[in-house]
């Protein structure tokens, strides 16, 4: 008996949401969310648990290869379209970015309750 036939395999989770064939699926180093590419010109960003978190639309045909950097921080996809395009993953910066953007609307807004005022107390770029 070979070793391969004691391997025990079963099915974890499935992913449905594409309204094409999928063209390629990549798993981010943490293991912690799964892209997956299309000929519906879409890339999807899924939790491990099955969840669709986010649909990136910015294809112009299908989408071929899908890609983690290795901090998994960037998504990287190519398509037929001849173009690649690279997804800011970065949660932390992009969180910054939206509250320096935000941050005199929520400060100044006689509108906003004091509650929302604080949305972004402590969100400050991280120190290198």
């Amino acid at each position: 008996m070979s070793a391969s036939s004691n391997l025990r395999l079963r099915l974890l989770r499935t992913f449905e949401g594409h309204a094409d064939r999928i063209t390629q699926v990549s798993l981010i180093p943490d293991g912690l969310l799964v892209a997956s590419g299309s000929y519906d010109r879409k890339v999807k960003l899924w939790s491990r648990s099955g969840t669709l978190l986010k649909t990136l639309t910015g294809h112009k045909d299908s989408v071929m290869s899908v890609s983690f950097s290795p901090d998994g921080k960037v998504l990287a996809s190519a398509g037929r379209d001849n173009r690649v395009i690279l997804w800011n993953l970065d949660l932390d910066d992009l969180l910054v970015r939206g509250c320096d953007w935000v941050g005199d609307y929520l400060r100044t807004n006689p509108n906003v309750s004091d509650r929302d005022r604080r949305l972004c107390d402590g969100v400050a770029p991280k120190q290198f």
